[in-house]
């Protein structure tokens, strides 16, 4: 059966035809809607940070990277049993993390960070111990955000350098913990307010 002459292109990206006839996709279009298709499984690029409630400044073009520790496991034997372990116990569950190098060294994004005071003139005293929790979302490049609900943030110490070739940072490490409730962490889809967890309100 032959298709009936179209006024407009072609169906791909024309006028839809009526039953029973189908959409038909040139090698450009149906390309597109794959590469589409696909990219809406991927999680990349990071937009902004938010922690405990307010966006902080830069990361360096590394974003944040996965530093947690796999599970580690104990098989135990027993002497009459002679072709493998008669059982598995979890000896270290492990734990998730995420590591990344603050380069926005501003007294008041410090302060936002890993605690501290800013004084009048814009200067930053550290605490003594530069570590601060609260919920955190990373907001990806995809539309997907990513929750932390209880980030435990570590400044481990400076990166980078002060010279012509980079910049100072500081080395954070993102601990995943249990909130009050027992959740941990949760990636939202692209175009979900993580507050509601219903679709996002266009300004």
């Amino acid at each position: 059966m032959s298709l009936p002459a179209s006024s407009g292109s072609r169906y791909g990206s024309g006028v839809r035809p009526s039953p029973p006839f189908c959409w038909e996709y040139s090698d450009g279009d149906l390309l597109t809607l794959k590469l589409k298709i696909n990219m809406d499984k991927l999680i990349f690029g990071m937009s902004q940070v938010k922690f405990c409630g307010v966006e902080i400044g830069w990361f360096d073009e590394q974003g944040v990277t996965p530093a947690g520790t796999a599970a580690t496991q104990v098989d135990i034997y027993a002497a009459q049993v002679k072709d493998g372990p008669v059982g598995t116990i979890t000896s270290n569950p492990g734990k998730k993390a995420f590591t990344g190098n603050l380069i926005d060294m501003s007294a008041e994004n410090l302060a936002k960070v890993i605690g501290g005071t800013k004084d009048d003139q814009g200067n930053w005293e550290p605490p003594e111990k530069w570590e601060k929790t609260g919920v955190m979302d990373i907001v990806c490049d995809s539309g997907h955000t990513i929750r932390l609900y209880k980030a435990k943030v570590t400044g481990n110490d400076f990166g980078g350098g002060v010279n012509s070739q980079g910049v100072l940072s500081i080395q954070l490490n993102i601990e995943v913990m249990k909130d009050e409730s027992g959740k941990r962490m949760k990636i939202f889809a692209p175009g979900i307010d993580p507050e509601t967890g219903q679709p996002a309100e266009k300004a």
